[in-house]
Order: C-alpha cells, then structure tokens, then sequence
C-alpha cells in the first residue's frame, strides 16, 4: 500500500504591483516569485477586488499592452491563484 503524502504549499497575498513586477519584468528583482507559483511551490491569493485592480492596471497606458497581452498576463497568473 501507497502512503498519500499531503504537502501543504505555502499560500501568499501578494500586492498587485509585485504581481505585476514579477510578471511584466523577467529580469526584475522579483521575478521568481512567478517561477515559484508556476512551481507550485507557492499558491497566489487573490479577492475579487484585487483582480479588478489588476486587469485595471494592465490597462495603463504606460504598459503599452494590447488587450491579447493583458489576457496572456492574466493567463499567467490566474490559473495558479486562489480567489
């Protein structure tokens, strides 16, 4: 018989602008934060209200993305975050 092992993961509220660093800026001091979720080493908290934030601020002008780029960002984060 196979013992099943749970392992809790680690779960995280982060502020939507280290979201944004970590997903925006590859190079940047918190990118691993991202490999970390996509590792599932950590699970991403995230309330509504801070989706809302999220997807309002993809939106900037200063970002400079098409709304196909906001959408892959989002699909780089969501699928790993717990609401």
């Amino acid at each position: 018989m196979v013992a099943k092992v749970e392992i809790n993961l680690l779960r995280v509220v982060f502020d939507t602008n280290v979201v944004l660093s970590a997903l925006l800026f590859r190079a940047g001091r918190v990118s691993w934060i991202s490999d970390a979720w996509k590792g599932k080493r950590i699970i991403p908290l995230i309330s509504k209200e801070t989706l809302v934030e999220l997807i309002r601020v993809l939106n900037y002008p200063k970002f400079k993305l098409t709304p196909l780029e906001q959408q892959t960002v989002l699909e780089a984060f969501l699928p790993y975050a717990e609401i």
